[in-house]
């Protein structure tokens, strides 16, 4: 193992983000940044302190890591999950077929849970990475898990929900939404999930003999959806943005516009949706699809999911760079020279972003 530190203040991982909690039903909607908003003080301007730690030998899943309590949890492609703080890197557990976790692990007060590549689910204990128990799929798990109410809900790469008892592990009920599927949102007894066909299901979790059966579905829109009181959101391949209600699964609103295929997963805040789309931050209204309400052009494409912390918008653009733009109005604020082409999504603590590439964790502080 190897680590370069430059001088970083610790309280970068003082969490108090309800968003990032995953021992609330808040947390639990979010543990992957579904919602990709982080209730805080948003930080406009970076300094050049940073943090980084590497392994040598492991590569990080290409995915946003999960937060509990100030500590990231993040897995390889070896099978292993690392906890991490700026102060140290530790190996918490490891599956011994060695498959790799290409999803954000979930986490709770006393477990961890994870997906693996070899058709198997599994749940560690926190405290000491213990496996719990695991369980054979029908296809790969490539997404993010979900715990609510003593449930834990996941998809798999080749069309398959699945809902079991997050202690246990013992099966509840399995829902085919036919290819492959995004990871899970809940809300009030309802998940939702998108799949690659441009369908959006609505999935029964109430205990009882109806859980595991379709609500509604709504053909034309898929991949990632998120949500906020009233509505659904989901993309389709030709760029278009959805609005869906999520009671009865008709449409609300949607818009084209001069959008080109191939958005991005949606960040949603202050009835604000913003995505990527080509070489654009596009912000729209989540209450009516009139337009934009700004768009903001960067150097090269937008191809990861921005996020949103209180009023400000972090977007990792494939010029090497991170972006720091206003909310309310697209301007930027600052940049951050990242040093590499991002690969995958970032994520926000306190008091700045951390940020897995390859085999290295970069910790990037405010001034």
């Amino acid at each position: 193992m190897t680590r370069s530190i430059i001088i970083l203040a610790f309280s970068i991982f003082s969490v108090s983000l309800r968003a990032q909690d995953a021992s609330t039903p808040e947390g639990q909607k979010a543990i992957d940044h579904r919602l990709r908003f982080y209730e805080g003080t948003a930080i406009k301007n970076f300094s050049a302190k940073t943090t980084d730690l590497t392994i040598e030998g492991q590569k990080f899943s290409s995915v946003s890591p999960a937060l509990f309590n100030g500590v990231v949890y993040i897995g390889t492609d070896s099978g292993c999950i690392y906890t991490v703080t700026p102060a140290e890197i530790k190996r918490l557990c490891k599956l011994e077929s060695g498959a790799a976790i290409e999803g954000a692990v979930a986490v709770t007060n006393d477990n961890v849970y994870a997906g693996f590549t070899n058709k198997l689910f599994a749940a560690f204990s926190r405290s000491d990475g213990k496996m719990l128990w695991k369980y054979e799929t029908k296809g790969p798990v490539i997404t993010t898990p979900l715990v609510h109410d003593r449930m834990v809900y996941f998809t798999t790469s080749n069309g398959f929900v699945y809902a079991l008892d997050a202690e246990s592990g013992s099966f509840k009920w399995r829902f085919n939404v036919l290819s492959k599927a995004s990871s899970p949102v809940f809300d009030h007894d309802v998940l939702f999930v998108g799949n690659d066909r441009q369908r959006l299901y609505a999935i029964n979790t109430k205990r009882g003999i109806e859980a595991g059966n379709e609500l509604w579905h709504f053909d034309g829109a898929g991949g990632q959806p998120v949500i906020n009181e009233s509505d659904v959101y989901a993309t389709a391949f030709r760029g278009a943005i959805y609005s869906i209600d999520r009671t009865s699964g008709r449409e609300v609103w949607h818009f084209n516009g001069d959008l080109s295929p191939g958005t991005t997963d949606l960040a949603l805040a202050n009835y604000t949706l913003v995505y990527g789309n080509g070489r654009r931050i596009i912000a729209m209204d989540s209450r009516a699809g009139e337009g934009f309400k700004w768009q903001k052009e960067l150097p090269r494409t937008i191809d990861v999911a921005p996020i949103i912390a209180g009023d400000a918008v972090y977007a990792a653009c494939s010029d090497g760079k991170m972006y720091v733009l206003d909310l309310a109005s697209g301007n930027e604020l600052s940049h951050f020279d990242l040093g590499f082409t991002p690969q995958s999504s970032l994520a926000y603590g306190k008091n700045g972003i951390i940020y897995p590439n390859s085999n290295k964790i970069l910790f990037i502080s405010g001034e």
